[in-house]
């Protein structure tokens, strides 16, 4: 069966008012095997890092992400290929924003200007 597994896994951003990192997921190991899985979670939990974690939007501070066996940071095209990722904004999706009308996505230089 297809699987998600993280090994010691965990990411972190450097701050511009700390010389420490910000750690926004601690290390997690964690194995996911189901075809459909639900992530919940508070605010600010980390469920938008683990899920870029699993599309290779992102790459972790420490460990490994692999998807059916791919590394994401290593194999990310092919992860891609069988990994879905949805925005609820469209105009978070790197590089793309939705033109108005409803014809898809269009490369980011041609994003309407907001006023």
């Amino acid at each position: 069966m297809p699987a998600v597994t993280f090994s010691h896994v965990s990411v972190a951003v450097e701050r511009e008012d700390s010389p420490h990192p910000k750690v926004l997921l601690h290390p997690v190991d964690l194995r996911l095997e189901e075809a459909r899985i639900g992530i919940i979670g508070a605010n600010g939990s980390g469920k938008s890092t683990l899920l870029r974690l699993v599309n290779g939007l992102i790459q972790p501070a420490t460990g490994t992400v692999t998807v059916d066996g791919d590394d994401t940071v290593r194999a990310v095209r092919k992860v891609r290929r069988n990994v879905g990722f949805v925005f609820t904004d469209p105009l978070s999706q790197p590089g793309h924003a939705h033109r108005p009308g409803g014809r898809g996505a269009v490369p980011a230089p041609f994003r309407p200007e907001h006023g």
